[in-house]
């Protein structure tokens, strides 16, 4: 999994009216894979960041994001709640995120929500971060 861009967009964009953090990554050997394909990493994920057991997902209701991990849902999918986990640890809780296919075989556009004047570049370095060294060790323990 390789980072290309991390970008904040600061006004109404292509992906919400709010502003966002857009991260693109090359999910790579991930790109196809989906959580039950990884033993034990919902575990190991809600272990890291209990707070995802807030998220409402497209449920619409808590614990939404939590069944998604257990049908099987998709990395970036996955990388966009972690970003939105860390965003809210960093400052005011973020609801929306979406991510989008990002024009190539396994390229996506990570988009979360931010709040003007927070510390979001510093939540997408964090992310970077985890993903880097933490999220592809969870995915093959």
């Amino acid at each position: 999994m390789k980072t290309i861009e991390i970008r904040a967009l600061r006004g109404p964009n292509v992906f919400c009216h709010c502003p966002v953090l857009v991260l693109t990554l090359d999910l790579e050997d991930y790109a196809e894979r989906d959580s039950t394909t990884f033993p034990g990493l919902t575990e190991r994920l809600l272990a890291t960041l209990p707070g995802l057991y807030e998220h409402r997902c497209s449920r619409l209701r808590r614990g939404g994001f939590v069944e998604r991990l257990q049908e099987g849902t998709y990395v970036g999918h996955i990388v966009e709640h972690v970003a939105l986990e860390l965003s809210g640890l960093a400052g005011p809780s973020s609801s929306f995120g979406k991510t989008v296919y990002g024009g190539a075989p396994g390229m996506y556009d990570i988009a979360v929500e931010y709040e003007e004047g927070g510390s979001i570049m510093s939540v997408g370095r964090i992310a970077i971060f985890l993903q880097g060294l933490t999220f592809p060790r969870m995915l093959v323990k």
